[in-house]
């Protein structure tokens, strides 16, 4: 976000719905592109792929979250931001 804009905003919500927890993060960041959404929460991402190595942050969080019986996913436009939902089972 820093780097696309000298700043930027990240909202965290939260939804119960039934038995689920939805937690939210959206940033206003420059986004993702599509050819890098599909390999965000993957632990390798080829160099060609993705300008500098994001980490292993997202694919740490994938795991835990799928451990504890939920799932993680991304949406992104270019150039207006990403949203990284996590659901977990409210218990």
């Amino acid at each position: 976000m820093v780097e696309a804009h000298k700043q930027g905003n990240l909202t965290v919500s939260t939804h119960k719905s039934g038995d689920m927890v939805r937690i939210v993060f959206t940033d206003d960041g420059p986004g993702i592109a599509p050819e890098n959404l599909k390999h965000v929460l993957t632990r390798f991402i080829p160099q060609k792929e993705w300008e500098r190595e994001p980490g292993l942050g997202l694919s740490i969080c994938h795991g835990i979250v799928s451990a504890h019986g939920g799932r993680i996913y991304a949406e992104s436009t270019v150039a207006k931001g990403a949203s990284f939902t996590v659901e977990l089972p409210f218990q």
